[in-house]
């Protein structure tokens, strides 16, 4: 109790968590003081992970208290004045565990757990664990449809996906009887057995329909469709994962092809058996940004009439960005920027072919691709509308841009480029002999050992320079700024350089900014004009 002490005396405090004050948690501290009240101003506490069993009857007066978290603690009964902490969000550790939830955890006489939610109508987020464990009365009693400001809920099962029919069934009837307000504005359910959606997320009834409903999370799930999805109005964000009965995406048993009128933003993550988003699969006319994370099986992108601005792909098969993977994208005139990333297999050129399709493509980003040794020939030169390249962490690399015979045909190629960032490809040596035709370059990143040549002089349009990581800049880098008449902005990190380097850069008069710094042999420097 000591350590309480001295913080209930303390009256200005607003906000305690209990990780600051470690002895508490070795301790066998098993009840907070009642005069916690004392703590008028008291705004944020957290005692998750302690011995606590038992939370004061004066808790319910503290009326700033917006934040209390009790999970993994002992408590399981609030007391009866908890019910003034109407704008509390409260995180409990039993049928209740999120950090945003808030409620009122009872037990009545036969010792079973009963969750009831009083008093607290204004709650705006709730988040409940081991849904699978409630019976189906406490699920009823809960009424969440009459929580009528409750805008974000989260409800997760614990269950190892080894479920009867039978036990499917009462989960199944669990969920249905979960059915929240119309209002609901985000929604995340985890681990969920049933086959089938809960009935109120197909409901089309305007009076309980989730109209508002904008932001949906589904985390292993063995539901078999997808169909009710296509039933939510407003829904703008949608993120799947390790949904493994769902191999085509939009492409239902019965035919039906779903319509998702306002998704803007749609991810797959460890879909293990999703091959493909066919022609005749899902419509998002309104799609911007769509991500694929490890989908071993997904190959193929080929739907129709969608408007994807970026697409983000990681640790997924190579196909994919064949031009029969990317069919669904060729030529289409909305997408900007495509990252691929952690794709081990991805090594010859050709894997990548697929990129010279995305006409309209603005930004390209690879990084993580250990076995990738070269760009597809003309990739680059081909992509007129490229503005941004970025390359890190592939470290076979040995080629970005296709050989020209002269300077003028390189400069119909690639003159569109403006910033060019590459990192940890310490295979790609000499990598300015083939830039010549850079001649709208205004940004250069590179961090690495990649040898800097006599023709980095020729990239005079180059406003921003940054060197990371390397070891022969010495006597080289004064005479390449020297040439670079547009440059204002020079940073080097971590490279070999002497004292008479530093001099002859302090000298150049176009620089508006300098950084010099974590070089061995000279001092750091931090200058802006």
């Amino acid at each position: 109790m000591h350590n309480f002490a001295r913080i209930e005396g303390r009256k200005l405090y607003r906000a305690i968590k209990v990780e600051e004050y470690t002895n508490l948690r070795e301790q066998a501290i098993r009840y907070m003081p009642e005069s916690f009240d004392k703590l008028e101003y008291l705004i944020y506490l957290n005692v998750a992970q302690t011995r606590i069993e038992q939370a004061p009857e004066t808790i319910g007066k503290i009326r700033s208290l917006r934040h209390l978290n009790l999970s993994e603690t002992g408590v399981r009964n609030l007391p009866e004045a908890f019910g003034g902490l109407r704008g509390c969000p409260v995180a409990l550790d039993y049928w209740l565990n999120s950090k945003h939830c808030q409620g009122i955890l009872q037990r009545k006489k036969n010792s079973k757990a009963v969750l009831e939610l009083q008093g607290l109508e204004n709650m705006r987020t709730l988040g409940v664990d081991n849904v699978d464990r409630i019976s189906k009365k406490d699920a009823e009693k809960m009424q969440l449809q009459r929580m009528h400001k409750l805008e974000h809920l989260a409800l997760r099962c614990n269950t190892d996906g080894k479920c009867t029919s039978t036990s499917r069934e009462v989960v199944e009837d669990i969920f249905d009887h979960l059915n929240p307000n119309c209002g609901l504005k985000t929604l995340e359910i985890t681990r969920y057995a049933g086959e089938r959606f809960p009935r109120w997320m197909s409901d089309s009834d305007e009076r309980r329909q989730l109209k508002n409903l904008a932001h949906l999370r589904l985390i292993n799930l063995k539901c078999k469709s997808l169909q009710v999805l296509g039933l939510l109005p407003s829904l703008t964000d949608l993120e799947i994962c390790g949904m493994d009965a769902i191999t085509r995406f939009g492409k239902e048993p019965k035919g039906h092809a779903l319509a998702f009128r306002a998704l803007k933003k749609l991810t797959f993550c460890q879909m293990l058996n999703l091959e493909s988003w066919p022609e005749d699969g899902a419509k998002c006319d309104s799609l911007e940004e769509l991500s694929v994370i490890q989908c071993p099986k997904f190959q193929k992108l080929s739907m129709v009439a969608c408007s994807i601005k970026r697409l983000n792909v990681c640790m997924s098969p190579h196909q994919l960005f064949s031009k029969e993977g990317l069919s669904g994208l060729a030529n289409s005139k909305t997408m900007k920027s495509i990252s691929i990333s952690l794709c081990e297999d991805l090594s010859s050129s050709s894997d990548i072919d697929g990129l010279k399709l995305l006409s309209s493509l603005k930004k390209l980003e690879i990084s993580g691709c250990d076995e990738l040794e070269s760009l597809p020939s003309g990739l680059v030169e081909n992509l007129a509308s490229l503005k941004t390249l970025s390359i890190s962490r592939c470290s076979k690399l040995h080629r970005l841009f296709t050989p020209c015979d002269s300077l003028e045909q390189a400069s119909m190629h690639i003159s569109g480029l403006e910033e060019l960032e590459i990192s940890g490809c310490d295979e790609l040596e000499g990598l300015f002999l083939d830039v010549e035709g850079l001649t709208s370059l205004k940004r250069l990143s590179v961090t690495g050992r990649i040898k800097l040549c006599d023709s980095t002089r020729r990239l005079s349009s180059i406003e921003v320079l940054e060197i990371s990581g390397h070891d022969e800049l010495e006597s080289l880098l004064p005479g390449v700024v020297d040439s670079l008449p547009s440059l204002m902005s020079l940073s080097v990190v971590s490279c070999k350089l002497q004292d008479q380097d530093v001099l002859c850069l302090l000298k150049c008069t176009t620089l508006r900014s300098l950084r010099i710094s974590d070089c061995p042999n000279v001092n750091d420097v931090h200058l802006n004009h």
